[in-house]
């Protein structure tokens, strides 16, 4: 709705620039996607962007909603243009050839088109930043001010960019955005940095952590997701811990939350005594020979034998890994969550865990720009022999980045026999699942 006159001559030009892109393109028959024409009809009226939350990220969408003035006598319906599809129509914008009467018109039209979606394609990558760093604000529905209105599903925002929003505005709005992103960043990297045991649980993990924690009436299945979460931690923690946490997590108000559950944490699993799971005698531990360094690469030939690898590497302390001490790698393993097992290793003689053996196996899936992520949060770390290990099982010895950045740290290790191995394993199934009764049967669902 036009406010003043400046509001008024705001949707005046939009209209014009637009209608004139509009036309131009469909002079030249320059269409994009599937589409036969270039359908620009919404910009004159209204133009609604959304960042609709998927399992991991926002995607940006323009709703191009019809002129009412359009004279077309063909009924037009309001049109979705994906981010790509737009970044294609902007491409479009170049090649056209326009009458020597309209390029001045022209390329201020498309100067404006192409500002506003630079804008906002700067601020679908800050809201998705904000979005993988837990920023509070995607549980509460609320972003910033009067652009972000909540709708009925929790998960999905609708950001209203429409004519009488002055571009400074938006620009305003994009700079408010990065700095709501970096408070937020320095806040959890400080709050990691003084309270140990948030490096066991990602900030994902942690929003829901604390929700659960908020409600003064949770269910049975959150109650059990809590305690799965922060067994994690320990394997001594047990369901009367979960009231202890509930009693020392206080915070004063939402914007304290994430320190107080530090604080919560620390207390709680300070006191909680730490033991590992052993199930070898002294005589039947595997003699690793000298450990001299603190970090370690074991890059095997076939990726068949990283589960025998870290049999073979924990029977060198006579136990199994605990949870914290091991990730498994996937294609869509994140920075976070091999930056949490590095911090977790880097810290850990201070908590009674210089013992550890800390791994990130089958880093061989990892793409590279991660592998190279990893190098550089790694080389600058500096610690005695005292301290604990940390170890990266590829299954691949070839072509990986890890392997050879780490080549000075290979550390060759005698894998166990099938036989030896089968012995271990039967030993690890005995003492820690022996209630675990499996069923097989050759008939159909009879297993089950």
């Amino acid at each position: 709705v036009a406010k003043d006159q400046k509001d008024i001559n705001n949707v005046k030009v939009i209209r014009e620039n637009f209608a004139l892109i509009q036309k131009v393109l469909n002079e030249n028959n320059i269409g994009f996607s599937s589409q036969a024409r270039a359908k620009l009809f919404g910009f004159s009226k209204k133009r609604s962007s959304f960042w609709k939350k998927g399992e991991r990220d926002y995607e940006l969408t323009v709703t191009i909603t019809p002129s009412e003035d359009d004279d077309d006598e063909q009924e037009r319906e309001s049109e979705t243009l994906t981010k790509d599809q737009l970044i294609e129509l902007q491409n479009s914008l170049t090649m056209v050839d326009v009458p020597e009467e309209r390029k001045k018109a022209f390329k201020n039209a498309s100067d404006q088109f192409t500002n506003i979606l630079a804008v906002s394609v700067r601020i679908l990558n800050t809201l998705n930043d904000l979005l993988r760093e837990g920023h509070p604000s995607f549980h509460t529905g609320v972003f910033s001010r009067h652009y972000v209105k909540q709708r009925a599903e929790i998960d999905q925002f609708e950001v209203e960019i429409a004519p009488d929003k002055d571009f400074e505005d938006l620009q305003s709005w994009e700079k408010e955005l990065v700095l709501d992103l970096d408070a937020w960043t320095k806040k959890v990297k400080d709050a990691r940095k003084k309270f140990y045991f948030l490096n066991f649980l990602t900030i994902a993990q942690i929003n829901r952590v604390i929700s659960i924690l908020k409600n003064p009436d949770p269910s049975d299945q959150d109650s059990e997701e809590l305690f799965a979460t922060l067994r994690f931690i320990s394997q001594a923690f047990q369901y009367g811990h979960i009231e202890t946490l509930r009693s020392e997590f206080k915070p004063s108000d939402s914007s304290d939350e994430l320190i107080a559950l530090g604080q919560a944490l620390d207390s709680l699993f300070s006191s909680v005594p730490f033991k590992h799971r052993v199930y070898l005698d002294k005589d039947d531990a595997l003699d690793g020979g000298v450990i001299t360094k603190n970090i370690h690469m074991i890059a095997l030939a076939d990726p068949s034998q990283v589960l025998n690898a870290i049999i073979t590497l924990y029977a060198q302390k006579q136990r199994i890994p605990e949870p914290e001490e091991v990730l498994f790698c996937h294609e869509d393993t994140t920075i976070e969550e091999v930056s949490l097992i590095i911090t977790r290793w880097e810290h850990a003689s201070k908590h009674h865990r210089s013992n550890n053996f800390y791994c990130v196996v089958n880093c061989h899936v990892l793409p590279y720009s991660l592998q190279d992520e990893i190098v550089r949060l790694i080389m600058p770390i500096e610690l005695t022999k005292e301290d604990a290990h940390f170890f990266f099982i590829s299954g691949k010895k070839d072509n990986q980045h890890l392997v050879s950045s780490l080549n000075s740290s290979k550390l060759d290790m005698k894998l166990f026999e099938d036989d030896l191995l089968a012995e271990y394993l039967f030993k690890i199934t005995k003492k820690f699942t022996a209630a675990t009764q499996v069923f097989i049967s050759t008939q159909t669902c009879a297993g089950k």
